[in-house]
């Protein structure tokens, strides 16, 4: 199941076969219902999909959800600025692309933002803007297992491309996606760069799980874990996420599957 569904459970949810597209009119209780109803919907057939695991039930949550998505956003537009649109963005705002993040903020009021308590996303969100495909890097200092501070910079141009890795060794799709991402390293056979960055909070853990992984790469952390400078800085908030960097520093690519960034760094 992908990553963006389970954190779902237990908060809000919402199944709209076919993708069915929201009232064209509605007030703000009417759309916050509307998307509980949506979210009551979903969560059932994720529990259906529990309870009965099948490749072809995983299809169809999937698309489901990103019917979800789309209803809400649609939900949004339809009642903008209202006090169901704080709340709708609270619970989705994690699961959207860039584009869907700019089609949610604007169906609010940037300025009641801080009195809603969202701040920090918008925050987020346009650092994410400045660090989006076709940006150039923004530097950043973090630090070696032996402590020493570094800068991004210092790795950008060594070699053709370089990949900014954001992980962390409690983070399962990280660890699952390590032996895809060596065999990239391997492949590029010194065309590719790829620095670490650990989210991790523990020093131990972090140097036990990038040793055990066999990740033979530039590793660095400030240990701050979410609070990362550099992860405000690049507006990360689900990991694993990379930003692949030309020669030049231009992002050309930002979580992209590894085969993907292979077209790109093999071509």
């Amino acid at each position: 199941m992908k990553k963006y569904i389970l954190p779902l459970l237990g908060t809000l949810c919402i199944m709209f076969m076919g993708c069915n597209k929201a009232s064209q009119s509605m007030t703000s209780d009417e759309a916050l219902q509307a998307f509980q109803n949506q979210v009551n919907s979903f969560t059932e057939l994720v529990k259906s999909y529990e309870a009965n695991p099948s490749d072809s039930l995983l299809a169809v949550v999937e698309y489901e959800y990103e019917c979800f998505v789309d209803s809400a956003l649609s939900i949004m537009e339809q009642v903008p600025n209202s006090e169901a649109n704080y709340t709708i963005l609270k619970e989705i705002y994690y699961s959207l692309t860039t584009e869907q993040k700019t089609r949610a903020f604007a169906c609010v009021d940037i300025d009641k933002l801080e009195e809603k308590k969202l701040l920090k996303l918008y925050t987020a969100y346009t650092n994410l803007l400045k660090t989006d495909v076709g940006q150039t890097y923004i530097d950043f200092v973090s630090y070696t297992p032996q402590g020493d501070s570094v800068h991004i910079s210092q790795y950008i141009g060594l070699s053709d491309w370089t990949l900014i890795d954001f992980w962390a060794s409690w983070c399962r799709p990280c660890r699952e996606s390590m032996p895809a991402l060596k065999q990239l390293y391997t492949e590029a056979n010194g065309k590719l760069t790829i620095v670490g960055v650990s989210l991790d909070n523990d020093k131990e853990k972090w140097l036990g799980s990038f040793q055990t992984l066999d990740m033979p790469w530039t590793h660095v952390s400030d240990l701050k874990g979410w609070d990362a400078e550099c992860a405000q800085l690049y507006g990360v908030n689900s990991i694993p996420c990379t930003v692949l960097l030309n020669k030049a520093g231009e992002i050309v690519a930002r979580s992209a599957s590894i085969e993907e960034m292979k077209k790109i760094i093999l071509q």
